[in-house]
Parts: C-alpha cells; structure tokens; sequence
C-alpha cells in the first residue's frame, strides 16, 4: 500500500515539472523584445471564415477587412459590430475561443489596443486571449497576452500597451470564454496609437465666434471626442444643412455656454442629408447659471423628421436667463446619431419699443388692408372678370421701352422652394417692392408657392386680396415686359431666369391698373406690394437714430419671431463701412430685404434686391455692424404676414450659390 502510494506521489511531482517547464517555456513566447520572434500558428480545425470589408469610420487606424474564424453570428451581432464605433452594438459567437483578424489599408506600427465589453450578459465577456500580428498573414508574432480579465462594468474600455517597432498589415487577437460551453460577446476591439486613443471619451470644447446657429459667441462643448473628422460638432452650429455632426453613441449630451446671458424660448433642430435611421429619437433641453444644477427645459420622446435636411422647432416655457444651455440626444434602437444644426433662440418683447418708437403705423378700422387702401372702391363684378382674363394686360411704363412678349418659364422656383436669391431687380424702379417679395421668400417660402397656380403653359393664376380684404383670382398671360433685344426687364432668378418673383411682380402691376393704386409700380412701398398677397396692410417703421443698436436688433428679432416681412432702407448714401470684413457703401433710398444674420456680432442683414453691392457681390448680402454710424442712418419696415401666417425663421439668409 505504502508503495503504490509513493508510485502515485512521484507520478504528480512528475506532471507538475512538466506543467512548470511548458508554462515556463510559453512565457519565453511572450518577453518583452520590441521584436518578438515569427511563429506560425497551430493548424486550426477546418471551419469556414467570414470576412467583411469596412469603408467606414471605425476603432482601427483605417478603412480594412475584418475577419472571423466562424461565419454563423447571428446577423445584427456580426464580426463587423466589433468594430463599427457604435457602443451599444456587438459582436457575438456561440464559440468559446475564436480569433478575429484585422488587415489595415497599410501597414503601420501599433503600440495600443482596446477591447470594450459588451452592453448586457457579462458571463459572455472574453476572459483571456492573445494578440498577434504579422506582415503576410501566414507567419504570426505574438505582441501581448491577457488572462483571468474582468470588466467591472458594462460598456468598459480596456486599454492594452503593446511594444513593437515594425509595421505590420495584420493583427489578430484570439479571444477565450470563461469556460468550454460559454460564448462570447465583445462591443469593441481596436488598434491604434497611442496619441490618437487618448481622451477620445473626454468631452470636446471647441469657441464659436462669427457665423452660428447660436446666439452672439460661446463655447460649444460635446461629451465625447470620438466623432469622426469631418463630422465634428463644429458642423453642428455652422449653419450649413449640408455639414453633419455625428456621434457613435447611444446618447450624448452637447452644451452651450454663452458669453452672456440669455432667455431663450425657442430651439431647433435640423436633421442631416443621410439615413434617416441615425436621426435622435428623443431629445431634452436644460438651462443651467453654473454647468452643475440643471433645469430642465423641454422633452421630446419622439422626434420625427418627415424628410432630410428639415428643420423642427420646440417652444417651451422659461422666464430664466441663462449661460448654459445644454440638449441630451438619445439614438434609435442600435443606431449612431447624425444630425445637422442645432440653434436657440432668444425671447425678444418689444412691446415697449412698439409703443414708444414706432413711426408711420398704418393700421385701419375700415379695411384689414391697412390705410393706404382705404380710400379704394370696393371690387365689382366688372373688376372680377376682368382681373379673370389673362389676355387683360397691365399698363405699359412710361419712360420703359419694353412690351409685354411672350417667354417661357422653364421653372417657377429654380433654388427648390421661393428664394430671397429669386430677387435680382433690373429696369424697374420697385426695389422696395420687390425687396418685400425677398422677405415674404425668407419667411413663408412655402405660403408663396400656395397663390400661385399654373393654369396651363400660357396662364398663371394669382391668389389675391382686394382693397377689402376678400380673396380674388388675378390670371396672367406668359407675357413679360422685356426690351427690343427680347431681354425681360423685370425681376428675375439669377441669369434673368424668369420665375415666381417675375409673376407676382406682374400680379400686382395688373391689381393696381385694376384698382387705380400705382399703375406704373415704380417707387411702391414695400407694404403695397404685400398687403395684396397676404390680405393685411398692418405695418410701421423704426427710425434708427430714434432707438439705440440693441434696440432695432430687439425690434427686428421679435418680429421675425412673429412671422412677419421686415425691410429696410438707408437714409444716407455712400456711406463707407464693413460688412463683416467686407468694405462697401450704402445705397440711399433704395429698399433692402431684412434676415437674421450669419454672424452672432452683428446686429442683422440686409440684402439688396440688385443681387450684389457695390464692393459685395455675395448676392448683395450686408451684415450691419453693431458700431458704426450706418447703423443710425435707416429706416426698418415692418409688415404682418396676413394671411402667409406666423410661421418663424430662425436661420439666417445663406445665398444658395
């Protein structure tokens, strides 16, 4: 008995010698040369592979193809969700040990990886594994080995220093389960240097000045800093719907902190050019004095964008200035989060400017179409018929050597929808006529394209208000006034292309020979062109040299917020000055559409209808300074919208060129 147990002693010291000397000799695999020596890898069984090219943004140094040892992961957890950026996504396989590969565009010098673990199931997280690379994918370097690891959580990131100083075009790691019938699950697996992994979950500031979405100046910060270059948050406020800002996470928060404070009641939201699947699902507004007590503002649980590059607005309730402003983003179910622009707006009351400082206020107890139509005759049927007929043509200009002859309009609305941009004055003297068309465009681009009708390719219909305030149908021949040489000198689109600006132009030539208004149109007043379209002549004026900066741009800005058509005009001409960094004059007694402008440190916009500007051929757009005397030098026009309705805009005037 004593010998068989002796034999038994002597038979384990033996396998625990062996054990040692093998163990012993597997680290010797591992030691800490900056050049490991090549090693072909055991033959695995014979299983079949799957590989994906990946010509996305991802956690390795570039586009590549990754590749698995098993092709049976369920679909929505493939080897491609190991390496999509995307959290929340992750790659799973029934396997308890499987190696995963990764050939780069180029080969290059790894110093770091990472492994992230999975959302949900830690049992199924990878406890060991061992990471190799190599220049052919036949002859294997080991680089590092992990064993018995644990994620402390959810959604961990594990940070791995390796030391090599050769390139290499593959990398492979080989994952093992915590036991023989375990699978595995991982979020993320990537490769990179050391300097491009670092800080990429610390949030990301970035200082906005100039042209924004936001009000004035401030400080736009994002919680990560892991959205890919070009699709960084800068794109997020630069008030360009073609730029998106993305973020690989299932939620992120985005601040702003403002250089002053502000009350704002207002924001919006455009959604990006792509896949509507990455639009928010849910967003929530808060407002904050100190970046650390929140109130909140506003919650939307399901935001829906009917289409790409469409603008949403949210209104909400607060009585509270604030410098911080921060939007929460929450991702469809295992999506990403692309949006295009993010802007607030600021609560403007100008009720005590109205009351004190308006001038010319033309508001009529007889007639919604202000006082300048009150001393009309009410329509009669003989006007309704002959407003009806298209071969009636308006009165030809005195002093115009131009006829009515026939031209095509190949399309109403060549920008899309009406467009400031459709305003380019010619022979005509209605500049603020035509002025208030630019604003209607900026403000209701839709409500123009519901009054106008293609009756058929020689007939456009008008929808119309008579001097009472009932609605009439003005019909138009497609003949337009035009010179000997056949050139149109009416209001056109860019390169004399006729469009809605030309028609409505007519429109209103043929109502006034109809009611005896101003039947040569030239020097009508921007509220003469609009109360016929909209059905109210509503309307007053600032004097600038009445109210200080601050106050016209208040003025201005609760207006727009209203809905409403703004122009303006300058009272002194020649008047040197900057138009944010562009040096020009002023235009005396020559109208200008109003619009909010690019650039938080000016005080709005002004464009003139020629479509450029002496010294400023950015389709005639002047950005008006908050300190200099050309600011004390005009006159500010305010319309009601009438019947185009209340709808705000909130975005600057961009020229579509």
């Amino acid at each position: 008995m004593k010998n068989t147990n002796l034999t038994l002693l002597l038979i384990k010291i033996n396998k625990t010698i062996i054990s040692i000397i093998l163990l012993l000799s597997f680290f010797t695999l591992y030691n800490c040369s900056s050049d490991p020596k090549e090693d072909t890898l055991p033959e695995t069984e014979n299983t079949k592979s799957k590989s994906i090219f990946i010509t996305t943004d991802c956690t390795m140094p570039s586009t590549g193809m990754i590749t698995v040892e098993y092709d049976d992961s369920p679909k929505e957890h493939d080897i491609d969700k190991v390496v999509d950026l995307i959290k929340d996504s992750y790659f799973y396989t029934n396997h308890d040990k499987v190696w995963i590969t990764w050939k780069n565009k180029t080969p290059f010098v790894a110093d770091t990886y990472f492994l992230t673990s999975s959302i949900s199931n830690p049992e199924k997280d990878p406890v060991s594994w061992v990471m190799y690379a190599s220049a052919d994918n036949t002859n294997w370097v080991p680089i590092d080995k992990q064993s018995n690891v644990v994620f402390s959580s959810r959604l961990e990131k594990k940070i791995f220093k390796v030391s090599i100083s050769k390139e290499y075009l593959f990398y492979k790691i080989v994952l093992q389960g915590d036991n023989p019938s375990s699978s595995i699950q991982l979020s993320q697996w990537g490769i990179t240097q050391q300097e491009e992994l670092e800080d990429k979950d610390d949030p990301k500031s970035i200082k906005i000045e100039g042209e924004s979405t936001m009000i004035g100046s401030g400080v736009l910060t994002a919680q990560f800093s892991d959205s890919p270059k070009n699709e960084d948050i800068n794109n997020l406020v630069d008030l360009n719907e073609k730029t998106t800002y993305t973020s690989h996470h299932k939620k992120v928060w985005l601040t702003w902190q403002s250089d002053g404070r502000f009350n704002a009641n207002i924001y919006y939201l455009t959604s990006a050019a792509e896949d509507a699947n990455n639009d928010p699902r849910s967003v929530a507004l808060y407002g904050s004095n100190d970046n650390k007590f929140w109130f909140p503002l506003d919650q939307q649980e399901r935001v829906k964008f009917s289409k790409r590059n469409e603008q949403l607005f949210f209104s909400f309730t607060n009585n509270e200035a604030f410098i911080f402003y921060k939007i929460e983003l929450t991702a469809q179910e295992k999506s990403s989060i692309k949006l295009s622009q993010w802007g607030l707006v600021a609560s403007y009351d100008d009720s005590d400017l109205i009351k004190k400082y308006s001038r010319r206020n033309k508001h009529s107890e007889k007639t919604p179409m202000g006082t300048i139509f009150e001393n009309c005759r009410k329509t009669t049927t003989e006007d309704l018929e002959w407003l009806a007929n298209p071969t009636n043509e308006p009165k030809l200009i005195d002093g115009l050597d131009a006829t009515w002859q026939k031209k095509t309009i190949s399309n109403l609305y060549p920008f899309g929808d009406a467009n400031m941009a459709d305003i380019n004055q010619h022979a005509i003297g209605d500049c603020s006529g035509i002025a208030a068309l630019g604003s209607l465009a900026y403000m209701h681009p839709e409500y123009i394209k519901s009054i106008i009708t293609k009756e058929s390719d020689d007939v456009y219909v008008v929808t119309m208000f008579d001097p009472q305030g009932e609605r009439i149908k003005v019909k138009l021949s497609s003949t337009f006034l035009s010179n000997t040489k056949g050139e149109v000198v009416q209001v056109t689109s860019k390169n004399n292309q006729l469009c809605w600006s030309t028609v409505l132009e007519k429109a209103i030539m043929k109502y006034n020979d109809c009611y005896d208004m101003n039947p040569y149109i030239g020097g009508i007043g921007s509220d003469a062109m609009i109360a016929p379209l909209v059905g109210n002549g509503d309307s007053y004026a600032y004097d600038s040299w009445e109210i200080t900066p601050d106050d016209m741009q208040r003025a201005v800005r609760a207006s727009l917020a209203r809905g409403e058509i703004v122009t303006a005009f300058f009272t002194k001409g020649d008047q040197d000055f900057m138009s944010y960094k562009t040096q020009t004059k002023t235009v005396n007694a020559h109208g200008y559409s109003v619009s909010l402008s690019r650039y938080g440190n000016q005080l709005f916009s002004m464009r003139n209808p020629w479509g450029w500007h002496p010294n400023n051929i950015l389709d005639g757009l002047l950005d008006i300074p908050t300190s200099q005397d050309v600011n004390r030098n005009m006159i500010i026009c305010i319309m009601s919208s009438g019947k185009a309705g209340d709808n705000a805009v909130y975005m600057p005037y961009n020229p579509p060129l």
